[in-house]
């Protein structure tokens, strides 16, 4: 719990070119808490906290009728004007995806019982935040958003904030081996592949001039990176397979 809580904010930092710097931690245990849980969560912080760069600069911790809450709020550095936002990308941009996808909403499913597959459980309950890509993409990328509420829904993000329709290519869309072996059992489960969220990676605007630049950072960052569409004149998420255009039956978490 520790470290989702922590990297789930690292990888908004991430998405903003941020490099982590501090972070202030809400604690509200339930009635009934025991020092042995708390001492394990403080553990699981501390090991991130040594594997990020990254320290406890505040918050707050108290005692309520329940349930457990967990509130994080990270901060990082980024130069003054420079930091990334989801707005700015233009028509003609490519969209790019780090790492791979779904594996995070059919982990959840793992940890339901619903899917055996103890790798796609460790990403939903570990994800990796892209710390080490987020900060090399200012000056390359046009826009970036983390893709958390899903990608068909974060990419729609970038699309409405810079007033662009959006188009993905499912074959293109990158999958690790536990993925391809739930969808192949069941293909109906692309919809929380692509609809599901919580896998923490980046949805990356890119020109076409900057793709060499982009592929040279990737690699100084240890991270894959994958075109899967591109930014047109227009409004809303188009998906494609084989060139033809499909319906999305699952388009992400909607916060409100």
């Amino acid at each position: 719990m520790a470290a989702k809580g922590l990297r789930v904010c690292l990888s908004d930092l991430a998405a903003g070119g941020g490099t982590p710097f501090t972070y202030q931690l809400s604690l509200s245990l339930a009635k009934g808490w025991k020092e042995s849980w708390v001492a394990g969560f403080a553990r699981g912080l501390a090991a991130d906290q040594r594997r990020y760069g990254i320290v406890l600069c505040g918050g707050d911790t108290v005692v309520s009728p329940g349930p457990l809450t967990v509130t994080i709020t990270a901060f990082g550095r980024v130069a003054r004007g420079r930091g990334l936002t989801r707005a700015g990308a233009r028509a003609g941009d490519r969209l790019w995806v780090s790492g791979t996808i779904g594996d995070g909403a059919l982990g959840l499913l793992a940890a339901r019982g619903r899917l055996e597959s103890p790798a796609l459980e460790k990403r939903f309950r570990r994800p990796q935040p892209r710390t080490t890509l987020g900060p090399r993409l200012v000056g390359i990328a046009s826009a970036t958003a983390d893709v958390s509420d899903g990608l068909l829904a974060d990419a729609g993000h970038i699309g409405k904030a810079s007033r662009l329709g959006v188009v993905i290519e499912r074959e293109r869309v990158p999958l690790s081996a536990g993925a391809r072996r739930a969808l192949a059992v069941d293909p109906k489960l692309w919809a929380n592949v692509l609809g599901g969220g919580d896998d923490y990676e980046l949805a990356i605007a890119v020109p076409p001039r900057k793709q060499n630049a982009l592929l040279a950072a990737a690699r100084a960052a240890g991270v894959q990176v994958t075109l899967i569409g591109r930014f047109e004149r227009g409004r809303g998420v188009q998906l494609t397979l084989a060139g033809r255009p499909v319906r999305a039956p699952r388009k992400g978490y909607v916060h409100f």
